[in-house]
C-alpha cells in the first residue's frame, strides 16, 4: 500500500497521537483544575492508551491520513469531527462494558473531544496556513501586513464582473495562484447588495 511508503506518514501520526494524548490529559486537568488525585491520575494512564488508539483508529478509517495537509479544507474539517465524534462514542462504550462507568467523571467526555477536535484542526490549519505563506512571494513578515501596506507586485491589475459565487471562485483562484500575473483590485456588479 502507498501509503506506508510516506515519511511524513509518521510524523503525523506521532504528532496526531502526542495532541490526542496531550487533549485527555488536559482533560482530567481541568476537570480537577490542574491537580489531579491518584487514583483519578492512575484511571488516566489505564484510559489514555484507548483514548489514543480509539481517535487513530477512526481517524485512518476515515481518511484522513491519504491527503496532504497542506491542503486541508472545510470537508477535512467535518471529517475531523465525524471520527472524533465517533471515537468518543466507542470510549464511552469502552468504559461502560469495562467498568460499568463507575468512577469515571462525565465531564471527560465532553471535554476530551472538544479538545481533540480543536488540537486535530488546528495542527492542521496551523500547516496549510504555514505552507500557504511560504509559497507567496516577496520576504516572510511582508505577508503578515494588510494587503494595503504590502509592497505592490509586478502584473496586470484585473477587476472581476459579477460579485456572485463565480466571482468569487475566482477571486480565490487568482489570490491562490501567486505567479498568475494578476493582481486583483475589486468586483464590479449591477446588484449593489453584492458589492
Amino acid at each position: 500500500m502507498i501509503i506506508w511508503r510516506n515519511k511524513n506518514l509518521y510524523l503525523m501520526l506521532v504528532g496526531e497521537s502526542g495532541l490526542f494524548a496531550l487533549a485527555l490529559i488536559i482533560s482530567y486537568g481541568l476537570r480537577f483544575e490542574f491537580d489531579i488525585p491518584q487514583e483519578f491520575f492512575r484511571q488516566l494512564m489505564r484510559l489514555l492508551p484507548m483514548a489514543v488508539a480509539f481517535k487513530m483508529l477512526f481517524f485512518l478509517l476515515s481518511g484522513l491520513y491519504r491527503g496532504m495537509w497542506r491542503y486541508t479544507g472545510l470537508s477535512d474539517l467535518w471529517r475531523i469531527g465525524q471520527a472524533v465524534f465517533m471515537a468518543e462514542v466507542a470510549l464511552i462504550l469502552y468504559v461502560v462494558f469495562a467498568s460499568h462507568f463507575q468512577g469515571y467523571p462525565r465531564s471527560i467526555f465532553i471535554l476530551d473531544p472538544l479538545l481533540a477536535f480543536v488540537f486535530a484542526c488546528g495542527a492542521r490549519v496551523l500547516i496549510r496556513s504555514a505552507y500557504e505563506l511560504s509559497s507567496r512571494p516577496g520576504s516572510f513578515a511582508s505577508n503578515f501586513l494588510p494587503s494595503a501596506l504590502r509592497p505592490a507586485t509586478a502584473g496586470a491589475r484585473a477587476f472581476i464582473v459579477g460579485a456572485n459565487d463565480e466571482g468569487a471562485r475566482i477571486a480565490k483562484e487568482i489570490l491562490e495562484v501567486h505567479d498568475s500575473g494578476l493582481n486583483l483590485v475589486g468586483f464590479v456588479d449591477d446588484a449593489p447588495s453584492r458589492i
